[in-house]
């Protein structure tokens, strides 16, 4: 069977788990577990981050395996996040995924349709992979564009505008009221440097987030 992976995934995103498309026991054993049978078999789970988010990690692998005890799990991270991706790109390629790997939903797309993710639909369903206290809006972050789930939100960042209320009293304008339109936006970046002769504001060239953030506003 073609490996695909179990994901978990991130919103600016979610921070999600999803699972790798695998044909391994990992996957057989995951499904076994809606119906009652004790999980075992070996997962292997990697993520990125620093020692911070390791350590913390391992205290949840820990008691999992508090919990079930004939289920090993393997955890590999690693430290830089361009990296993690450049790696899950050719494992994905090669189909061999870790068995759990942490996403984001604004690279779902990258695995889950060239099927390197397995979908968990039939786990959801059978509360095998309880959802019950994440809200629908996050959960749904998690689907593909065929309407399957393909990652499990555990955690949600979240962008912002930071204003200078200083320099926007100085200049005699008002602050962005709540509910601002990207046209509102658009005029008032326009009074700002005309006021001031500068730049109105900075968005971090080397980021996508202000274009997620305006295509998400637009319904993609």
């Amino acid at each position: 069977m073609k490996r695909r992976t179990l994901v978990t995934s991130l919103a600016v995103a979610p921070l999600v788990g999803a699972l790798s498309a695998c044909g391994s026991s990992t996957a057989t054993n995951a499904a076994s577990a809606s119906g009652g049978s004790a999980p075992s078999g070996d997962i292997s789970f990697a993520f990125w981050g620093g020692q911070q988010r390791v350590e913390r990690t391992q205290a949840v692998i820990d008691l999992f395996h508090k919990a079930f005890p004939d289920v090993t799990v393997t955890p590999t991270a690693t430290g830089d996040f361009n990296a993690y991706w450049q790696q899950s790109t050719v494992q994905a390629a090669g189909n061999n995924m870790a068995s759990v790997p942490q996403m984001q939903n604004r690279t779902l797309a990258d695995y889950a349709d060239r099927g390197a993710l397995a979908p968990l639909n039939d786990l959801v369903a059978s509360s095998a992979i309880d959802v019950s206290n994440i809200p629908k809006s996050v959960v749904s972050s998690g689907l593909g564009k065929d309407g399957k789930q393909y990652m499990i939100p555990y955690g949600a960042a979240f962008a912002s505008l930071m204003v200078d209320t200083t320099v926007i009293g100085k200049l005699g304008l008002e602050l962005p009221p709540k509910g601002y339109t990207w046209e509102w936006l658009s005029d008032w970046l326009g009074q700002i440097s005309k006021k001031s002769g500068a730049p109105a504001i900075n968005v971090f060239g080397g980021t996508s987030d202000e274009l997620e953030a305006w295509a998400r506003t637009h319904g993609e």
